[in-house]
C-alpha cells in the first residue's frame, strides 16, 4: 500500500487485520518533516513471521498551493484551480 499526504495534515493509519495472532505495528509517520515512511504490520503465527508494509510519503506544498477543507487549492494568477 502506498499513501502520500500533504505536510502538516493529519495521518490516521487504518490499521490492519488478522485472522490469528496479534498484530505489532512498527513505525510511525511524522507530517511536518517530507520524506517516505514505512510503516510495518507483523504477526506470528505457528513460529512463523508474516510481515505487510505501507508507505506514507509526505509532500510539502508549492508555495503556490494550500489545502482548503482537505481540498488542495493551486493559486495561480489569482485564479483559483481545485485540483
Amino acid at each position: 500500500d502506498v499513501t502520500t499526504i500533504p505536510m502538516n495534515t493529519a495521518f490516521t493509519d487504518a490499521g490492519a487485520t488478522a485472522s490469528t495472532g496479534t498484530i505489532e505495528v512498527v513505525g510511525a509517520v511524522n507530517t511536518s518533516v517530507p520524506g517516505t515512511y514505512i510503516i510495518e504490520y507483523r504477526v506470528e503465527v505457528g513460529g512463523h513471521v508474516f510481515v505487510k508494509s505501507k508507505y506514507v510519503t509526505v509532500v510539502a506544498l508549492p508555495e503556490t498551493a494550500s489545502l482548503i477543507n482537505s481540498h488542495l487549492v493551486w493559486v495561480d494568477r489569482k485564479e483559483l484551480f481545485l485540483g
